[in-house]
């Protein structure tokens, strides 16, 4: 992308501006061409244009967003604004090379992420605390103003994200995980366990699922996504393309387990765990003091843990390629912690549970 691209949309927008300087930032994968610039103007404003070609993002999914960024923003929750374009819309489709584009505008935000920072695995319980109280506001905001999608986030369970997708990931985690060994020779009968009771879980978090407390959710807690100030303090999100309708007690508990026990290993020390446990308790903590969970919502909790811990799929992923380098007694090793993940009961520290 250069400059006359960016100038032809942002001439789109309800006030046109000229640009001063920008900075193209390639984040295309195989399945999806992704371009963010970084654009400042000669208003001296800031902003962030973004080119997007996959199979799952859309008009009406931007405008989406845009309408719940303006909710959080009324919450003093800190997150982009969207640009609205002279069509009415927050988004535009249009042709570059060949390619047709979905593209949207956001003022940029100030702040270094956490991956600017290689913060990711160091994050500390304060600002883990700081995330829960965050995340606890914009599902509050959303609850209060009943602002359901017409479309899943990326967390969904017993749907899908998009149209393609053949189950929902953590399903489809779960599913591989099981069909991938079983051709292997892994320890069957822990793996049969699992499976079988991967399933029972599964059926008792249905029962009552679709009635829980849901609505429009960011979706993207990643570390990409978190910005912090210059004492490591959380001071806004960003990114909303994968966002979309989630179960609110289910996008926390997804969120929460996925920053608090993030490590590049598979084995963690008895100590590094009680760290990790402790950040998701203050994860917990902060985000139980701005939103209310029903007693049905903490129902639902221990089983939906012991289906998000073992199945996430840094843990799911390196377990089936090291079978196929025939690393069986590690991998059963692992299976027998996947199965004792499953038994274990979801406890949180007293702090966190007395707001439960």
């Amino acid at each position: 992308m250069n400059s006359y691209n960016i100038e032809s949309v942002l001439c789109q927008l309800d006030i046109p501006q000229k640009i001063i300087e920008y900075n193209v930032i390639d984040r295309s994968r195989e399945d999806e061409d992704r371009f963010i610039c970084i654009v400042k103007t000669d208003n001296n404003q800031s902003y962030v244009v973004k080119f997007y070609k996959n199979n799952y993002d859309t008009i009406e999914k931007v405008n989406g967003w845009a309408k719940l960024a303006i909710i959080y923003k009324q919450q003093q929750i800190n997150v982009p604004e969207f640009k609205k374009f002279s069509d009415g819309n927050y988004a535009i489709l249009k042709e570059f090379e060949g390619k047709e584009y979905l593209i949207w505008v956001e003022d940029y935000l100030s702040g270094k992420t956490l991956d600017d920072l290689n913060l990711g695995e160091h994050i500390s319980e304060k600002l883990f605390e700081q995330l829960g109280k965050y995340l606890g506001r914009m599902h509050t905001a959303a609850k209060d103003k009943n602002l359901k999608f017409n479309w899943n986030s990326a967390w969904v369970l017993f749907d899908k994200f998009c149209k393609e997708d053949e189950f929902d990931e953590n399903y489809l985690n779960a599913y591989t995980l099981y069909t991938e060994l079983k051709k292997m020779s892994v320890n069957h009968d822990i793996l049969e366990k699992i499976w079988k009771n991967y399933n029972e879980i599964r059926e008792r978090i249905k029962i009552g699922y679709d009635i829980l407390p849901n609505g429009a959710i960011q979706g993207d807690l990643s570390t990409n996504n978190i910005l912090v100030d210059t004492n490591h303090s959380l001071c806004g999100i960003i990114d909303f393309n994968i966002g979309g309708n989630d179960v609110f007690v289910n996008h926390m508990l997804q969120e929460g387990i996925f920053l608090a026990y993030w490590s590049d290993d598979f084995w963690n020390t008895e100590e590094e765990l009680l760290e990790m446990e402790g950040k998701l308790s203050k994860f917990l903590e902060g985000y139980c003091e701005n939103y209310k969970l029903s007693h049905e919502e903490k129902e639902k909790m221990n089983d939906l843990y012991q289906i998000i811990r073992p199945f996430r799929m840094e843990k799911v992923y390196p377990t089936i390629r090291i079978a196929g380098e025939a690393s069986i007694q590690e991998v059963n090793k692992r299976l027998d912690w996947i199965y004792s993940e499953m038994q274990k009961p979801f406890t949180i520290k007293s702090s966190a549970s007395a707001l439960l």
